[in-house]
C-alpha cells in the first residue's frame, strides 16, 4: 500500500483525466493527481477501498510512516492537548470526531495505521470491485478524504507546534 502522497503516479492516466483506478488483489487504488494553480501536475495521492469483514467497505490513504510514533506516546490527552488549537483537523482525526466521519485506523492485518472511514452498504446494495470505484457516493467519499487530508498536510506543515512532527511530514512528502 503506497503512502498518500507521491511523486510518481505507478499508473497510467488514459484521456487527460485527474484520476486512475489500480485493482490489486486485496484492495483497489485510486490515483489523483495533485495539480497547482497552473495545472501542472505536482504530485499524487493514492486512497484505497478495502473489502473488510461483513461486506464493509474501508475507505482510506496510508499514513502509516507520518503516523507510527503515536503507538510510543504514553499520555495520548497530553498530546491531542497540545495538538488541538493549532491542528484542529489533526485533532479531530485523532479524536474520530471529524464531521465526515473520518478518523485514524490500524489494519492490524497489514500493520499500517491509516485515514478514513468504514463504509456498511446495505444489504440490497450491489457494491461489486469492477463499478465501485465509479459510485456517486463512493466517489464523493474519495474525493473529501482526498481534500480532508491535502488539507491536513497544510495544516501540519503551517501550524504544528512540535518541530519533529513538522519535520517528520517534510521528510516524507517534501
Amino acid at each position: 500500500m503506497k503512502s498518500f502522497l507521491s511523486n510518481k503516479a505507478g499508473a497510467s492516466f488514459y484521456g487527460g483525466g485527474n484520476y486512475t483506478v489500480v485493482y490489486h488483489a486485496t484492495d483497489i487504488e485510486i490515483i489523483c493527481k495533485l495539480q497547482n494553480r497552473d495545472n501542472r501536475t505536482i504530485g499524487h495521492a493514492h486512497l484505497y477501498l478495502i473489502f473488510a469483514g461483513k461486506g464493509d467497505i474501508i475507505i482510506c490513504a496510508n499514513w502509516n510512516d507520518f503516523l507510527r510514533p503515536l503507538d510510543s506516546i504514553k499520555d495520548m490527552e497530553h498530546f491531542t492537548s497540545i495538538m488541538k488549537r493549532p491542528c484542529p483537523l489533526f485533532y479531530s482525526l485523532l479524536r474520530e470526531e471529524h464531521p465526515e466521519g473520518f478518523g485514524v485506523m490500524s489494519l492490524p492485518e497489514r500493520d499500517l495505521l491509516v485515514i478514513g472511514k468504514v463504509i456498511r452498504p446495505a444489504l440490497n446494495e450491489d457494491y461489486s470491485p469492477l463499478a465501485l470505484p465509479f459510485r456517486n457516493d463512493i466517489t464523493e467519499v474519495i474525493m473529501k478524504l482526498s481534500n480532508a487530508l491535502i488539507a491536513l498536510y497544510t495544516e501540519i506543515q503551517k501550524n504544528c507546534p512540535l518541530a519533529l512532527w513538522k519535520q517528520r511530514l517534510n521528510d516524507l512528502w517534501c
